[in-house]
């Protein structure tokens, strides 16, 4: 089995935090990093340090990962042909409505799947646009042990479990 540290940091602004999870040691299938290395996360989000965040945690498990701030900016890559493993988009963000996003990138990648991040109740994201249970949806504030185990359910990864960092060449 292949062990993996996470670092702790807490980030919090406007009321949301991400947490990765404090300091541990997970135990984890090498199967997990064979699968996830390559595998392409577009991750759309309004708010730099979640974002940030995000991205950090799964490219250190061995995702390639892009981001983009908005609805626009997703479409933009999504349009140029970039193909994604999964999508994670923030469940109410400025411009776009992210069931038009969501909409918009279904027409131009059908197979991608999505995970809507949220700090919003589901009842306001119903309101929005999004159905709930249609797509995969992770409640904000998280760990990155809760963000990568709803990465690894909706990719079909064994275990959702944490995987470990890739080996550094």
């Amino acid at each position: 089995m292949a062990r993996c540290r996470c670092e702790r940091s807490v980030i919090r602004r406007g009321g949301v935090d991400v947490r990765p999870a404090s300091p541990a040691t997970v135990d984890t299938p090498a199967t997990f990093v064979a699968r996830a290395v390559g595998e392409r996360v577009l991750v759309v989000e309004d708010r730099p340090d979640v974002r940030a965040s995000m991205a950090r945690i799964l490219s250190h498990h061995g995702f390639a990962v892009s981001v983009t701030s908005d609805g626009d900016g997703a479409l933009r890559l999504l349009s140029d042909g970039t193909r994604f493993a999964l999508m994670c988009i923030d469940g109410v963000m400025p411009g776009l409505e992210t069931a038009t996003v969501i909409e918009r990138a279904k027409d131009l990648s059908p197979s991608m799947p999505v995970l809507v991040c949220s700090g919003h109740v589901q009842e306001e994201l119903l309101r929005r646009g999004i159905a709930t249970g249609r797509y995969a949806f992770l409640s904000k504030p998280f760990t990155a042990q809760q963000l990568l185990a709803s990465v690894a359910q909706v990719l079909g990864l064994p275990d959702q479990t944490m995987p470990t960092p890739p080996p550094q060449s």
